[in-house]
C-alpha cells in the first residue's frame, strides 16, 4: 500500500489507458469524467471542458479534453469523496482498461 498526495488539476487515471491500481480517497474528492459517445460529440458542450497541453500538465476548465493535438468531448458523471474508491473495474476486466478519467479538483490524499 502506498500513500499519494495530489494537487488540484492532476489527472490520476485516463479513460482507455491500462490500469493496475485501486485507489481509496482519504481526504478531498475527485471528479469522474467519461468520453461522450461519438454521436453526442459533434458540437461544443455548454460547460465542463478539460484542457490538457501534454501528458504531464493539466488544468481543469470548462467538456473537451485536448491531448496530443486531438479534442475529446467529455462529461462529468460523478464526484467521489473520502472513504470511496475507484479503479476496481480495470483490475477485474480482462482488458484492464480504465473506464473513466479521474481528475483532482482540490488537494487529495
Amino acid at each position: 500500500m502506498w500513500f499519494e498526495h495530489q494537487q488540484p488539476g492532476h489527472i490520476i487515471v485516463r479513460q482507455g489507458e491500462q490500469g493496475d491500481k485501486y485507489y481509496v480517497i482519504l481526504s478531498g474528492h475527485v471528479e469522474v469524467w467519461v468520453q461522450n459517445e461519438k454521436s453526442q460529440s459533434a458540437g461544443p458542450k455548454s460547460s465542463n471542458k478539460i484542457h490538457s497541453s501534454d501528458d504531464s500538465s493539466h488544468t481543469v476548465g470548462t467538456g473537451r479534453a485536448i491531448r496530443n493535438s486531438s479534442v475529446i468531448d467529455m462529461h462529468k458523471v460523478s464526484i467521489l469523496k473520502a472513504g470511496q474508491g475507484f479503479g476496481e473495474l480495470a483490475l477485474i476486466r480482462n482488458n484492464h482498461l480504465r473506464t473513466a478519467t479521474i481528475i483532482v479538483p482540490t488537494n487529495l490524499e
